[in-house]
């Protein structure tokens, strides 16, 4: 207790004793005990979603993740794969107070702050899933029963009803972890940084709320008492402030110097430290810095270079894991064996006119898309049954009839005729 008292006191800086606040846990320690012990690095999700470039990451990705559509298919015939309900979970309407969107909006949000996102499972008495909701990271804990080594998950309602929820019960995405069950979020590894960054911005805000920069001061030859002063000043205010001053030369009076004042720290200094801090946080995310309006190094001929980096090292993970526990958990073991669900990253292309041209021929050309089923994607109408048709190089062959040609060509002699 006494060393309580007095790490409150340190906090406080009161000599008071301690009686009745809660010092929390070692996972979610008291504010005061945080202070206390000098440990300002120590932040808890609620505050890393303050600092904006780790709101922005969270929001880039969350963004990107639930305006991407995933299909569900059938690897024996395509077009009944979105006829399963968990098609319409995942493509529709999640939940009645939710759209596909918000639902993994959601859900990859949570991932970016608290390294876990959960959602619980309606299962309907067909055994098909009939809702999935998302689950408040702050009251569901994941819980490994060490001695019968099973896993639960324990979540409590806006009105205090605890739940245990067994592994097939919710579906669980995580952001990098340790040991495969609990997700650590990014935000961790950059405690020093966002520390800093935080403290620069209480600094600055500090400074200008204080009025702690005058734009300059009046020197006299003489010392003046403190209604002389306030004349000169009010005087000065009068004939050289003010956007009708703006740019006017100023005239002083014999005896008056005026000396201006710059920022005591170099607003350079500001911007560059901003600016690492923006990187630092966009590495954590994998998140390219020109989508946090860090432009230094972006421009339109590595524009699309970026962009496809970006799907290939930060989404595609992303997508495999959404992908692998859902195809595991909303479908039964038979169903997996034909079933099962995929990001459309093809999405991902529609901004970009010149590039989503480019793989619309590629795919004609080589035969697996139709004109219809472009046109389709574009949200148009077929041109008929011709449109149906595949469409293949002739240049193409395969190894077994180039060797059939040339048997049937050796075998001709010098005017065209077969030898006998």
């Amino acid at each position: 207790m006494l060393i309580r008292n007095w790490l409150l006191n340190r906090a406080t800086g009161s000599g008071k004793l301690f009686t009745g606040t809660d010092s929390g846990t070692l996972l979610n320690p008291a504010q005061w005990l945080i202070d206390a012990i000098g440990g300002g690095a120590v932040l808890t999700p609620e505050q890393a979603a303050k600092n904006s470039n780790v709101a922005a990451c969270v929001s880039i990705l969350a963004d990107d993740i639930g305006k991407l559509p995933i299909h569900t298919f059938n690897n024996q015939k395509k077009d009944i794969g979105m006829k399963h309900p968990v098609a319409k979970l995942l493509y529709e309407r999640p939940n009645p107070f939710m759209s596909a969107f918000v639902f993994k909006q959601t859900i990859q949000g949570h991932i970016g702050i608290y390294g876990n996102g959960i959602a619980y499972i309606k299962w309907g008495p067909d055994g098909y899933p009939v809702a999935l909701w998302p689950l408040d990271p702050v009251r569901t804990f994941v819980q490994l029963d060490a001695a019968t080594g099973t896993l639960h998950y324990r979540t409590q309602n806006a009105q205090g009803e605890v739940y245990d929820l067994k592994p097939d019960e919710v579906l669980h995405f995580k952001a990098f972890t340790r040991d495969g069950i609990i997700g650590i979020p990014p935000w961790k590894t950059l405690i020093d940084e966002l520390d800093s960054q935080n403290a620069l911005k209480s600094f600055i805000c500090d400074f200008y709320r204080n009025s702690t920069l005058s734009s300059g001061i009046l020197k006299t030859a003489t010392k003046l008492n403190a209604e002389a002063k306030e004349k000169v000043r009010s005087e000065w205010e009068k004939l050289n402030s003010g956007k009708d001053n703006q740019g006017k030369i100023a005239v002083l009076d014999v005896g008056l110097d005026f000396q201006q004042l710059g920022m005591p720290l170099d607003q350079a200094q500001f911007l560059d430290t901003q600016k690492f801090g923006i990187t630092e946080v966009a590495k954590v995310y994998r998140v390219p810095p020109h989508k946090l309006a860090q432009l230094d190094r972006a421009t339109y001929a590595n524009a699309e270079a970026m962009g496809l980096d970006y799907i290939k090292t930060t989404l595609l993970p992303i997508f495999t894991q959404w992908e692998q526990e859902i195809n595991y958990k909303l479908f039964t073991e038979t169903e997996r064996a034909s079933f099962y669900v995929k990001f459309n990253a093809a999405a991902e292309l529609r901004g970009d006119s010149t590039a989503r041209a480019g793989y619309y021929r590629d795919m004609l050309n080589n035969g697996i898309y139709t004109i219809n089923e472009i046109r389709e994607m574009e949200e148009m109408d077929g041109i008929g049954k011709n449109g149906d048709k595949h469409f293949v190089s002739l240049n193409y062959t395969t190894l077994d009839q180039v060797g059939q040609q040339d048997a049937s060509k050796g075998g001709e002699g010098e005017n065209g005729k077969q030898d006998e």
